[in-house]
């Protein structure tokens, strides 16, 4: 019997940017990669530079789409933005640092993280509206490419999104999984029963054939 045909998709998080050591929620907010975060993406690339890689995707927002043209200069590839990648939207909190939320907002931040699910900032996204628009579109990838590998580079919340429909976890466990800068999460997608290899690779981590 034939084995069924999967796609084997490396899915990262983005680098450092420029704001991280001032604990801004940036959502939507377009920050860019800091000198660390650069340094971060081509080490992450250097780590794919052996994956047979047809094509890359990511977010639209500077800090994925940089890291993504490190891992396609490696292959000749003009990385996809894709709208549809972007974190999650926190709305009026966007570019603000955790003082600052606290100080215009009172109190918003615990009512937030009191119920993650549901919750939603002014102007900004609910678990389930992310889940919407990144599922689709990746699925459409897997199916695109299947009996192929490609590479996607997001964002820790849009990860964490994919990686808990893909294992079943419920949304209100979503930040058990950790997303750390430029990690590499390995998924095996086959269309009646997707593995994911593991999540949250590092630089020491053998991260597959």
């Amino acid at each position: 019997m034939e084995k069924s045909k999967g796609c084997t998709i490396y899915l990262l998080r983005h680098g450092h940017v420029e704001n991280s050591d001032k604990n801004c929620f940036n959502g939507h907010f377009d920050a860019d990669l800091s000198a660390l975060g650069l340094e971060q993406s081509q080490q992450a690339a250097k780590r794919l530079s052996n994956k047979t890689i047809k094509a890359v995707y990511s977010s639209d927002l500077r800090r994925s789409h940089k890291g993504a043209h490190e891992i396609g200069k490696l292959y000749g590839i003009t990385p996809e933005p894709l709208k549809e990648f972007r974190e999650i939207s926190v709305g009026k909190w966007e570019g603000l640092t955790l003082d600052e939320v606290n100080n215009k907002y009172p109190g918003e931040i615990e009512q937030r993280f009191q119920n993650i699910v549901t919750s939603r900032v002014e102007g900004g996204e609910t678990i389930e509206e992310v889940h919407n628009r990144v599922i689709p579109k990746f699925m459409t990838l897997a199916l695109r490419h299947l009996d192929e590998t490609i590479a996607i580079v997001a964002h820790g919340g849009v990860n964490r999104i994919i990686l808990c429909y893909l294992l079943d976890i419920p949304w209100k466990n979503i930040y058990r999984i950790k997303q750390d800068f430029t990690c590499i999460n390995l998924i095996h997608f086959y269309q009646d029963n997707p593995i994911v290899e593991f999540i949250n690779g590092q630089p020491n981590t053998n991260i597959g054939s």
